[in-house]
């Protein structure tokens, strides 16, 4: 009889001990399903509030310039190969109005020639001020599609993280697991 009941204890303590480490990680999970929430919604909201920005932003427009003269031209060696660097004097014209940059440095695969067309970016507001786009120059991505992308995963992250509090605030199994893979994922 005395065997049993210790066996009985022994395992009523077993059963406690399961249930108060089942409780641990059900609160543990429910504490980091909760942190997870705060800071996905968070950077949601960084992401549309950057996302609405970039899209009323002014957009960027593109002319034709010509190289009127070039000044100096270097080449030298990089990850790409053979690149050239030529300080050049461009015109371009936006609406009826020419304008004139001087002393532009163009980083290229191909040294400037003087009479050639390149691209410049400008904005509509100051056209005066525009950056020199060379051939090995990457396009940049509309501000248009830039705001869409970051509006799209602001969306993402927010849906994301609303379904796993929503899965946290429905279920302590969730929690419970969520809280057991958080801690042995430590060890």
């Amino acid at each position: 009889m005395r065997a049993f009941i210790c066996a009985h204890l022994y395992a009523h303590s077993l059963m406690t001990l399961g249930s108060e480490l089942k409780d641990a990680a059900t609160v543990y999970g429910e504490f980091k399903i909760i942190i997870g929430v705060i800071i996905g919604i968070i950077i949601s909201l960084i992401l549309l509030i950057v996302g609405i920005r970039a899209l009323t932003a002014k957009q960027k427009m593109t002319a034709s310039a010509v190289i009127t003269d070039v000044t100096k031209c270097t080449n030298y060696e990089n990850d790409a190969g053979q690149m050239y660097e030529c300080v050049v004097d461009v015109s371009y014209t936006v609406g009826q109005t020419k304008y004139q940059l001087s002393g532009v440095v163009l980083r290229d695969s191909a040294p400037a020639i003087a009479g050639e067309t390149r691209q410049v970016m400008y904005s509509p507001a100051t056209p005066q001020s525009a950056t020199l786009m060379g051939d090995g120059m990457l396009q940049k991505v509309s501000q248009k599609t830039f705001g869409m992308l970051l509006i799209g995963a602001g969306v993402l992250v927010g849906v994301i993280s609303g379904i796993v509090g929503y899965f946290g605030a429905k279920s302590k199994s969730f929690d419970a697991a969520y809280g057991t893979v958080s801690i042995l994922s430590k060890f």
